[in-house]
């Protein structure tokens, strides 16, 4: 088996953000003073033809800021707010708005859980290449082969659906 672009998406921070700020009082500090703020992060790359993602080549542009954030507990936050992938493939184009965050967790026993909260986009077995908008969770194992699938509430959205001729 091989890993899954979910599990190549958290490592990378690609498709994480935080579905948005609360508007915060005057009164409190800066959540991202400059120096510790979300960074630019665009990017782009090709995924083959894949029946695990899409039956045909599908480029994928990156564009907005991330960071990912270590949390007390050992486990990191990415986030990356304002944050949008266009996905091209058959001719065609989709652009999605990924605002989600995922926490990322490594157990004991070597598996990673990633925990998608908001808008992602994920690729694995069951979803293939997908916007999920919700809360769903994916478990690894330490050689990132699925233990389990995506599963949770939500919507998920095809991506290759989108741009299936």
């Amino acid at each position: 088996m091989r890993k899954t672009l979910g599990t190549v998406a958290a490592t990378a921070v690609l498709g994480t953000a935080l579905a948005g700020f609360a508007p915060m009082a005057a009164a409190q500090p800066d959540p991202f003073p400059p120096a510790n703020a979300p960074q630019p992060a665009p990017g782009s790359f090709d995924l083959p033809a894949d029946p695990l993602f899409c039956d045909f080549p599908v480029r994928l542009e990156l564009d907005g800021k991330s960071k990912v954030i270590d949390q007390p507990d050992g486990s990191t936050l990415s986030i990356s707010p304002d944050f949008r992938v266009t996905a091209s493939g058959n001719g065609n184009t989709a652009t999605y708005v990924i605002t989600g965050s995922i926490r990322t967790t490594t157990l004991e026993n070597g598996n990673t859980v990633l925990e998608y909260r908001g808008r992602n986009l994920v690729g694995d077995p069951t979803t293939g290449l997908a916007i999920l908008v919700g809360n769903f969770t994916f478990i690894s194992d330490a050689e990132g082969n699925p233990v389990q699938t995506v599963e949770g509430e939500g919507q998920i959205i095809s991506v290759c659906d989108a741009l299936a001729p």
